[in-house]
């Protein structure tokens, strides 16, 4: 079975990535996942991208995590086990940062899902 990550629209900056959420943004999470499917693929995680920065992860990136993790379960139960977030970081020329391409996948735990979620202890990026 080959497994597919989206990347879903997003602005960043060197202390968060903002996930669209407008009218648009879901329609084309909605396509991606549907093409998946006819594809006889599953959706099974999200990438993030962001610009250099001296740090990996912010909280409320994490809390995205969560939140699209819940999206994709309630969806199809198997994405509870093989869903994933994905951090990219591109090299650009000229920057300001050394900094090598990367490419990290993160599944919180679900302890720190229950708290985003049935709790609302950490918002969302932005």
């Amino acid at each position: 079975m080959v497994d597919v990550v989206y990347e879903p629209p997003q602005v960043a900056n060197e202390t968060s990535v903002v996930v669209a959420e407008d009218a648009a943004a879901l329609a084309q999470v909605e396509r991606a996942s549907t093409i998946a499917k006819a594809l006889g693929l599953q959706l099974v995680g999200v990438a993030y991208a962001h610009p250099p920065r001296h740090h990996v992860m912010e909280i409320g990136e994490l809390s995205t995590i969560v939140r699209h993790r819940a999206e994709a379960i309630a969806a199809d139960g198997r994405a509870a086990d093989l869903f994933v977030g994905m951090r990219f970081r591109p090299v650009y020329e000229d920057e300001p940062i050394d900094a090598d391409v990367t490419a990290e996948v993160y599944q919180p735990t679900d302890q720190f899902a229950s708290l985003v979620l049935d709790r609302g202890v950490v918002a969302d990026a932005g």
